[in-house]
């Protein structure tokens, strides 16, 4: 079986690094897996942000573009929900390959305007109950982060979703600690294939045992696909 390739998408103020698990449970497997770091994170720090959704997905599209004319999917957590509903727009307008399948967790095209001051983004952290990182009791740490998680937040805001429906099928992920019903905001955008939740909060998604159970759900989708292409080639 030829591999398939998976791009993840991380949540607002994160670096790819998080999501290192995924690489290293799907290594040995038929996914080749490649965590898309946003200009001004992690191993880009240093680098100009960018100032709105659609820049990030030109962005993406600049360095992986030639990867995508064979199967790929996207995995997108929260603010990187957004970023893969708008590179199916411009994925759509270049009138490239839609991604096979994609997974979406913990995030909605919908929401209200989020305070983006110092208070404001510590309220939305204690919100989502990521007070597990050392960033919220650490000063110097969360002065260090704030820029860098005010700039998404700011492009979230900012962010008007077109409502149009992609024919691509979607798979939604979310935390049983979690308020949001994933099916009602995302039925509008794709076709919705099924629903899972697993447990823990927001940061659910970066949880050893859930990494394993998200990684096992992708590769059967990915050998459930080539089955039945095979029976209809």
């Amino acid at each position: 079986m030829s591999k398939t390739r998976l791009f993840i998408f991380p949540h607002a103020g994160s670096s790819a690094n998080l999501y290192l698990e995924y690489k290293k449970q799907l290594s040995n497997s038929f996914v080749e897996c490649f965590l898309y770091e946003y200009k001004g994170h992690g191993a880009r720090y240093g680098e100009e942000f960018s100032k709105s959704i659609h820049e990030v997905s030109i962005d993406f599209l600049e360095k992986y573009s030639r990867l995508l004319e064979e199967d790929y999917i996207f995995l997108g957590h929260s603010y990187g929900t957004n970023v893969i509903l708008d590179l199916c727009n411009t994925i759509n307008c270049r009138k490239l390959q839609f991604p096979k399948i994609i997974y979406l967790s913990s995030g909605s095209p919908i929401h209200e305007k989020i305070d983006t001051s110092k208070e404001g983004i510590r309220e939305l952290l204690l919100r989502q109950n990521m007070t597990a990182s050392n960033i919220m009791t650490d000063n110097s740490l969360f002065d260090f982060f704030f820029p860098i998680i005010q700039n998404d937040i700011n492009n979230l805001n900012n962010y008007k979703a077109l409502e149009k429906k992609y024919p691509i099928e979607v798979s939604l992920f979310s935390g049983n600690n979690e308020n949001i019903d994933m099916n009602k905001v995302w039925k509008d955008y794709y076709r919705v294939k099924n629903t899972q939740v697993f447990e823990g909060g927001h940061e659910y998604i970066l949880k050893n045992e859930n990494v394993r159970n998200i990684c096992d759900t992708i590769l059967n989708d990915i050998k459930m696909s080539s089955v039945l292409q095979s029976f209809t080639a």
